[in-house]
């Protein structure tokens, strides 16, 4: 670039990153970063901007939503992005994270059709969402949708969900166990089934919280906290499915 040949420099990093993907193409690692096709240089902000929603900060977040709901309310180019980024979402918990900032905007953005079109994996969450912000419910969508059809022979123990389970506040898990005690029903074990489904649907790295503070803890050590990872995210979206499923067989509201 400082010789003033940028299409050199463009080739140049081409290869460097063709390299080093050649280089840990035998490691366990999550999905890269960078994009098949390029990003238009009009729309790179917008694009950081979304990617800035899921960073593990809560002042970041509601800073980010806002310049998000600001962008809805006045870039007709950015409603398209926006509904394209919420139909890559593959979990429950981040399409209603994402859904949420509809909440912000002052005008009604999308119509009922172009939000549930973006919807993968709709929850009861979403819906009632969707519902707050003035959209019709969707009567053709049946309950199974929100939750799987797995009975009490289907339950098994699930080594990988407990592992899910570090870093976690223990919250989640104390109101399904409560939930199932008084409905007499192993509920835990159906969320550990949820999660085991859902998590197959993209590859993630678990969070270790031991690797991220072992100066101050050791490993017999329980650690309860939350990080707001890609492992939190598959964890609640179990636990709205398990929700659903609830209320759904259950008899429950």
């Amino acid at each position: 670039m400082a010789a003033k040949q940028p299409d050199l420099a463009c080739r140049i990093t081409e290869v460097m990153l063709e390299s080093l993907e050649n280089e840990i193409a035998h490691l366990p690692v999550s999905s890269l970063h960078w994009y098949e096709q390029p990003v238009s240089s009009n729309e790179i902000a917008s694009n950081l901007l979304l990617l800035n929603y899921k960073w593990p900060d809560r002042l970041a977040r509601l800073r980010t939503a806002n310049e998000i709901a600001l962008l809805l309310d006045n870039e007709p180019r950015f409603r398209k992005l926006y509904l394209e980024y919420l139909g890559k979402q593959n979990y429950e918990i981040e399409i209603t994270d994402l859904l949420s900032v509809l909440f912000l905007a002052k005008n009604k953005i999308f119509s009922d059709e172009e939000l549930r079109n973006a919807i993968k994996h709709p929850s009861i969450l979403s819906d009632a969402i969707l519902s707050r912000l003035g959209h019709e419910n969707d009567s053709q969508r049946e309950a199974l949708d929100y939750h799987s059809t797995l009975t009490i022979d289907d339950y098994s123990a699930s080594e990988r969900f407990e592992k899910a389970k570090d870093g976690m506040a223990p919250i989640y898990f104390n109101i399904i166990e409560d939930l199932g005690n008084r409905l007499d029903y192993p509920l835990s074990q159906h969320l550990s089934a949820e999660w085991d489904i859902i998590s197959t649907r993209q590859d993630f790295l678990y969070f270790n919280p031991y690797g991220f503070c072992g100066d101050r803890f050791y490993r017999q050590d329980r650690i309860s906290c939350s990080f707001s990872t890609q492992t939190e995210s598959v964890v609640l979206s179990a636990f709205l499915r398990t929700l659903s499923f609830v209320h759904s067989n259950l008899n429950e509201s």
